[in-house]
């Protein structure tokens, strides 16, 4: 059991910044089921995960800021009207995902982003997390229903 244990902390101990940033646009995770998960992992590796965290947030908010600048314009030119697509009911894996009991950080930045790009990511980041924890959940389907709420 502990050469599993090693192994597992040999791959995941470092966390690709990638997979942090698919995890936090996932809905029903966000930044708040994202610290959660670090919490659960560093409870089962005894690793710490909190300037990760600070991380993966600060290059976050770089990562969109750049993103603003290349297609701000584009989106600009196109008409907003949020969609009513609603939840599915909830299933056994909020603990992961968590419920309103689970509040990590506050999702404040300490990047030195502009003020719109940063909002524009803290509205996404700070609405509530979409409890819908079915297999079948469809996050490229919930994406595509909200995509003119989050220009």
């Amino acid at each position: 059991m502990y050469s599993m244990k090693l192994n597992f902390l040999k791959y995941w101990q470092d966390i690709p910044l990638l997979y942090s940033y698919a995890f936090i646009l996932d809905p029903r995770a966000k930044v708040r089921g994202f610290h959660r998960v670090l919490q659960l992992l560093a409870e089962s590796t005894d690793t710490q995960y909190n300037s990760y965290y600070a991380n993966v947030k600060t290059e976050l908010y770089k990562l969109f800021n750049k993103y603003e600048r290349k297609f701000d314009a584009i989106r600009s030119q196109r008409v907003t009207q949020p969609s009513n697509h609603t939840g599915k009911r909830k299933k056994a894996w909020g603990r992961i995902f968590g419920g309103a009991d689970v509040v990590g950080p506050s999702s404040a930045t300490t990047s030195s982003s502009s003020p719109s790009a940063a909002s524009k990511l803290s509205v996404y980041l700070d609405n509530d997390n979409v409890t819908s924890y079915e297999d079948d959940f469809d996050i490229l389907l919930w994406w595509h229903d909200h995509k003119l709420t989050y220009l």
